[in-house]
Order: C-alpha cells, then sequence, then structure tokens
C-alpha cells in the first residue's frame, strides 16, 4: 500500500521519505522519465553537507540526528527548486483524473489524488504522453514472487523467480562487502542509488534490509537486458532468455555482467579511500583522548569508506579491525586493534561508546601461513578447536601463504577470534583428544554457530556467553597447572576466615577457628630488611618502598630520603604498622595460617601487583561460577554432567605466569593515556585468526561481547576488517 506521511509537490513539505514514494510512484506509470528519477530522487542531493537540509524535528528536539539515521528514514525536506519535474510529473497526472485537482502538483496523506495514483499502479495503467515508453519485459512482486512476463513478435513468455531463493543465494555465496557492491551496481545500472541501511539489528531479519526487493527485481533486469542483448528479441530466444533471468548471480553474472573476479570483487585489499562519507572531504584521524564520541564517529566512517556493514540501533555492537602489516616475512606482533562501537541508550539520549582491545588480525609469519583479508565477515558464536568458546567468521575471502592466491571460503572459514599468549590445559587423554574435547559433548554439531534442529540462535549465544564466563572465573585461578582452577577457587573462597588478634608484647597472633600463629615483629622487621637491602641495588631498594607505598603507609617524599640510608637506619624506620599492614594484606591474599608471616617476599608482591585473587573476589566468583554451572546443566548437551565435571577438575591454567607475562609486556605511553603489547610476537596458531593477546582480557572483551547482544536480541556481529599500514602511527592505528 502507497502511504505518506506528510504532503508532496508544489507548496508541499516534502519530507525526503515520502518524496521518494511518490516519486517511485510516478516512475512506475512512466510520467517521471528515468533521467528525471535520477537528478530529483535526492540521489545528488544526499551527498551534500548536512547543513543544507533542514531537518525534521526529532522526539520534540531540533537538534540534528545521525547522518545516515537522517539518510535512511529521510528526515529532512528538499526545497521545492529541486524538484520541478516531479511537480510537473504531479500536476500531468492530475489533469488527466476525472475531478480536477484543488491544488495541482501537490499531493497530500489520503488524498483522492493519492488514491487514484496507487489505482494507477495497482493496474499498471500506461500514460505515454510522457516518460520514455514501455519495456519489452515486465517485472511484478507479489507475495513474495517476482513474476517475469517477456513479449516479443507477438509471442509471449511468463517464469516466477521466488525472492527468497535469490536473497538466500546471495548470502551463501557473497561475504557483505561482495553484496554491498552488487547492491551497488544493480541499483546505479537502473539511475538509482544504494543506501547501505543502519538500523541493523544483528539477525536474521538484517537480510531483507541489506538484500531489499527492489535490488533482486534491479538484478532480475541485468539479467535480462544482457541475454537480449546476447541473444536478440525475438519469439525464438524467449525462453534462452528466461532461463538465464533467474535471480541467482553466479559466476556468469561475474563474468558477463560485472565482468570482474569474484575473489577481487569482495575483497577491500585495494580500497584506499579514506573519506568522511559525510562530507567527502579526507578523514582525520582522532586521538583516545579525543572521546569516545569522536572516535565512533571515526569507525563509522571506516566501515562506509570500505563497504562494510554499520549499525545505529541502541546496543548493537560494531566490530572493526584494523590491521598494520610491519614485515611480510617475519612473525609479526601485537600491533594491531579491535575496536567495538555501539549506542548507549540513557533516557532520550543517545551516547557513543567505544572499546579497544590490543590484537593481532594476521598469522605470526605471512609467508608461512593464511590469513584472512580486509573485508566485513559475519562473526558468530562458535568453539576454537571444539575446545573453547570463542568467535568463528563465515563466508569470507583468505588469502593463501607466501601472498598466494585468493580463496574464497563459502560457509565456516575456521578462523576464529579467540585470545593469545598463553591457553589452558583442557581435559583429554592426548594432545587431539585435549584439541576437540568438547566434541564428546556435542559441540562439533554446533562449533561453526550454525543452529542445528535442536538449537536456535538465541540458545547458541546464550551458552557460550556462560561457557566463556566460567572459562574467564576459571582463568583467574590457575596458579600454577598443578591444580583445576576450580579446586583453587574452592581452597580460596572455603578457606576458614583469619583475624588478626592484634599486637601485644611486639608480637602479633593471627587466628583460623582454633589454631593460631604468632608473627614476631622484630624477627619481621631484620627479615624484610635483610630480603630487600641484602645486595643493596637500587631496584632491590625501590621494590621494598613501592610495597610500603602500595599499602599507602608512608608517602614517596620519606621513602625517597631511604635512598640514602644504609640497613641499620632503614630498620628503624619500619614501624610496627608498616608489618602489621603487610599482615592484614596478606590474610586477603592467602587462605592457609602458614602463609600468614608478614614476610613481603616474592608472592606478597605477586599479589600486590594484581597477580593473585583475593579471599573476598574468590568468594564472589564462587558464587557466580556455581550459578553458571548450574545453568549449563539445563542445556541440552551430551553428558553435561560429565562436562561439568571435566570443567571443575581438569581445566587448568598457569594464571600466576600469563598475568605476569601480560605485566611485563604492557607498556603504558602516558602522554596518550593508553597502555599497548610490547616484545610478544605472534605464534603460528593463528593462521588468519582474530586473536587478543592474553586469555583473561580475551575472555573479559568476548563475555562482554556476548552480554551486550543478549541483552538487545543480537545474534550476529558485522566485522569490517581494514589495513591501515598505509596510515600513519598514532595512538589507536
Amino acid at each position: 500500500m502507497l502511504k505518506i506521511k506528510s504532503s508532496v509537490g508544489k507548496d508541499g513539505k516534502n519530507q525526503a521519505r515520502d518524496l521518494r514514494i511518490i516519486q517511485s510512484a510516478l516512475l512506475q506509470i512512466e510520467l517521471l522519465s528515468k533521467q528525471a528519477y535520477f537528478e530529483e530522487c535526492l540521489q545528488e542531493c544526499w551527498q551534500k553537507p548536512l547543513d543544507q537540509f533542514k531537518l525534521e524535528t526529532v522526539q520534540g528536539k531540533s537538534d540534528p540526528v545521525d547522518f545516515m539515521e537522517m539518510l535512511e528514514k529521510g528526515l529532512f525536506e528538499v526545497a521545492e527548486s529541486k524538484i520541478p519535474m516531479t511537480i510537473e510529473a504531479i500536476s500531468f497526472f492530475q489533469s488527466n483524473l476525472k475531478k480536477a485537482a484543488k491544488k495541482p502538483g501537490f499531493i497530500a496523506p489520503k488524498s483522492e489524488d493519492l488514491k487514484q495514483l496507487i489505482k494507477s499502479i495497482t493496474e499498471k495503467s500506461k500514460v505515454k504522453e510522457k516518460g520514455f515508453g514501455a519495456e519489452p519485459y515486465d517485472l511484478v512482486l507479489e507475495n513474495g514472487v517476482i513474476k517475469v512476463h517477456i513479449s516479443a513478435e507477438s509471442a509471449q513468455e511468463t517464469k516466477q523467480i521466488d525472492v527468497t531463493k535469490s536473497r538466500n543465494f546471495i548470502l551463501q555465496n557473497y561475504n557483505w562487502n561482495g553484496i554491498i557492491k552488487l547492491m551497488q551496481f544493480v541499483f546505479e545500472k537502473y539511475k538509482d542509488e544504494y543506501l547501505s541501511p543502519v538500523s541493523l539489528n544483528g539477525t536474521a531479519a538484517d537480510n531483507e534490509k541489506i538484500i531489499p526487493d527492489e535490488g533482486i527485481i534491479y538484478l532480475i533486469k541485468c539479467q535480462l537486458d544482457k541475454a537480449i542483448k546476447d541473444k536478440g528479441l525475438t519469439a525464438a530466444a524467449l525462453p534462452e532468455i528466461l532461463r538465464q533471468a533467474d535471480g541467482l548471480p553466479g559466476s556468469g553474472f561475474f563474468k558477463n555482467i560485472i565482468k570482474k573476479q569474484k575473489e577481487q570483487f569482495f575483497t577491500e585489499v585495494n580500497n584506499k579511500i579514506w573519506t568522511d562519507f559525510t562530507t567527502g572531504e579526507k578523514l582525520m584521524i582522532p586521538k583516545l583522548n579525543d572521546g569516545e564520541a569522536a572516535l565512533y564517529d571515526f569507525f563509522k566512517n571506516i566501515v562506509f569508506s570500505k563497504n562494510g556493514l554499520w549499525s545505529d540501533q541502541p546496543g548493537v555492537v560494531n566490530l572493526i579491525g584494523l590491521r598494520r602489516v610491519l614485515d611480510k616475512k617475519i612473525n609479526t606482533h601485537y600491533n594491531d586493534t579491535i575496536a567495538q562501537c555501539w549506542l548507549e541508550k540513557q533516557g532520550e539520549e543517545r551516547i557513543k561508546r567505544v572499546e579497544l582491545d590490543t590484537a593481532t588480525t594476521e598469522p605470526g609469519n605471512r609467508v608461512k601461513y593464511r590469513q584472512l583479508m580486509p573485508q566485513t565477515v559475519t562473526l558468530v558464536p562458535g568453539y576454537h578447536f571444539i575446545r573453547q568458546p570463542a568467535g568463528r567468521t563465515q563466508n569470507a575471502i583468505k588469502q593463501e601463504s607466501d601472498e598466494g592466491t585468493f580463496t574464497w571460503c563459502k560457509g565456516d572459514t575456521t578462523m576464529n577470534f579467540h585470545q593469545g599468549g598463553n591457553s589452558f590445559v583442557f581435559p583429554g587423554s592426548t594432545p587431539k583428544g585435549k584439541k576437540y574435547w568438547l566434541s564428546n559433548h556435542g559441540f562439533g554439531n554446533i562449533q561453526t554457530g550454525t543452529p542445528s534442529t535442536n538449537w536456535d540462535e538465541k540458545a547458541l549465544l546464550d551458552l557460550n556467553l556462560i561457557l566463556s564466563e566460567i572459562y574467564l572465573i576459571l582463568s583467574r585461578y590457575g596458579i600454577d597447572k598443578t591444580q583445576s582452577s576450580y579446586k583453587n577457587l574452592l581452597g580460596l573462597a572455603n578457606a576458614p576466615a583469619l583475624k588478626n588478634e592484634g599486637l601485644k608484647d611486639g608480637k602479633i597472633t593471627v587466628s583460623q577457628g582454633s589454631k593460631k600463629t604468632i608473627v614476631e615483629i622484630d624477627a619481621v622487621r631484620e627479615w624484610l630488611v635483610n630480603y630487600w637491602f641484602r645486595k643493596r641495588s637500587k631496584a632491590e631498594r625501590e621494590k621494598f618502598t613501592e610495597i610500603l607505598d602500595e599499602l599507602d603507609i608512608l608517602d614517596k617524599k620519606t621513602m625517597a630520603n631511604w635512598e640514602n640510608l644504609d640497613k641499620a637506619l632503614v630498620k628503624q624506620e619500619i614501624t610496627d604498622n608498616h608489618i602489621i599492614q603487610i599482615v592484614n594484606f596478606q590474610m586477603r591474599y592467602f587462605p592457609e595460617l602458614k602463609e600468614i608471616d608478614g614476610k613481603a617476599g616474592q608472592l606478597f608482591v605477586k599479589a600486590l601487583r594484581g597477580i593473585r585473587q583475593s579471599t573476598d573476589e574468590a568468594k564472589l566468583d564462587k558464587i557466580r561460577v556455581d550459578h553458571l554451572f548450574e545453568t549449563l546443566g539445563n542445556f541440552p548437551i551430551t553428558g553435561v554432567k560429565i562436562l561439568i565435571k571435566k570443567l571443575k577438575e581438569q581445566l587448568l591454567i598457569h594464571t600466576d605466569n600469563n598475568r605476569e607475562n601480560l605485566l611485563d609486556n604492557i607498556q603504558y605511553i602516558e602522554s596518550e593515556d593508553t597502555v599497548v603489547i610490547q616484545n610478544k610476537t605472534v605464534g603460528a596458531y593463528s593462521a588468519g585468526c582474530q586473536v587478543i593477546y592474553d586469555t583473561e582480557v580475551f575472555y573479559t572483551f568476548w563475555t562482554n561481547l556476548l552480554a551486550k547482544a543478549a541483552k538487545v536480541g543480537q545474534v550476529r556481529w558485522y566485522y569490517t576488517l581494514v589495513d591501515i599500514t598505509h596510515i600513519k602511527n598514532t595512538d589507536i592505528v
């Protein structure tokens, strides 16, 4: 049904969305020529700066709305001087009606003129005084079927093409860049413009927005026109012409109509466009301290310039990878960025949010291993090597090793999102068994995120989220790989409470139930000075003062004066309260009474640096992980009780070592207020995957991403990988 919300034409409001509806209707009944339609249907207007348009008031606000949302929803008015041929066509249409129009060149919502226009389209009345004549074929969309009718030399042929079948063919055989370019190609061929939608929800419902019915009609027109040109419009040629018009743009479509190789058409390797799509000017790269709004707009510009997909729906997350290739022949570093961008709804406001993670988007050695090429691909919840929750990419172009050929990977590409730099020890008795240990519980059927008969997309995401959070929590309590993470968690969370009974006669008494231990102040004072000042190295002295500084016992100025003191004088400076604070700190991080000794050694330093979890943190984590295990037990997983038992008893990780590595390899850049990973090369395991450094960091990223998706019903992400090697080094690229 043809509906408009505001008036169109002479003295009309001429809102973009309503104007286009009327212009399209006039084109269908051939009162507006294709050239006129192209010139006046906002194609050129949409490319001009925002300030040339008068914005419609949105929800009582007159502030400019987001540019792409404005374009998609048509939230602006077009000057009457821009549409003279449209007004003329409306007037001509009205002049052929039995009842004269009250206002020539003007159409109002629910008016008699609009009803007659609807009737004209339905009956396919052809007013031939204007326009440029009928084509030799007719395409009509009804109930999801495009009916193709073609005639020549008094002969007629008819064919029906299922829109869903055509759309599914495109989805299965194209990546998103290929789809965007295909739509742009067919729209442009018929003097129309394709606008990539920004109201995407990250669900299958997006497919019809990205591949609209109109685009499939244009695609079929391409096939018809090519076949007519090749075969000639004769009665004998009609069956073959219709055979070639199938709505399935396969290899022949690339070769004969697009005239580009499929693999080249799908990638953005040679796309060096770096333009602000709202102004057409060179895109300016913001700094981190410019704020999230500037970063959000920057990444959005990148995605559109690379023919990707972007959503401005509140809560829906956009994913972007920025790749910087340093050397093609050596092991690469974690020198890339993966960004999450979304709009957070706060009352009536939409706050632009951005989170950045250090990553690698290419294999350890680009000569030896394949890699994912710059493009936009689908990312869904899945399982890496069927052993751990991760992200799986679908429908992508990869490049073979040693800068080899581009290869189209239909369906699951096995190029995952996972952690790097460290790993779990997984359940299983053999290396192969460890790699695929979840296969014993039916996860092979849902590895790629593709729903089976027993799973829907929401259930797949919920399961992945539960397992990801379990992996995240357990990754905090591995300690040394000699005991399962869950058992370490239990030991810390369930340990009897420790109590400092106070200082008396130079001794601190700490109790745990009926047991007690004594910390002698003088002995500890002697130990501390000997341990940290033994070699009298500057580093050791600084480490000792750092301990006391972290405990907020002394100010830095006082401790700086210690630099000139010898051991005996420092010993005099250590007060009883210093040692009491050390004991209290130990009580928070060490569950066994024998570990409470007031001696701030290497284990104390680990806890101080955040290497160890506290007992309070463990208690909260145990409550949460036990709830997650209980929820996991409700899923229809093969041998779910055995699965939970394995997770509790056989999943190990060297948390202490991993956290030490992370701390040792991060560098804080004060001028940019940011942290980067240094001195860590990427192992061969990547082989095209998108890898975030460190287990805990990755699962924090992944669980947060899944949790945001669960809130808004998002079940897939559109991940745009961009090569920014040619861009000068900045704090975000």
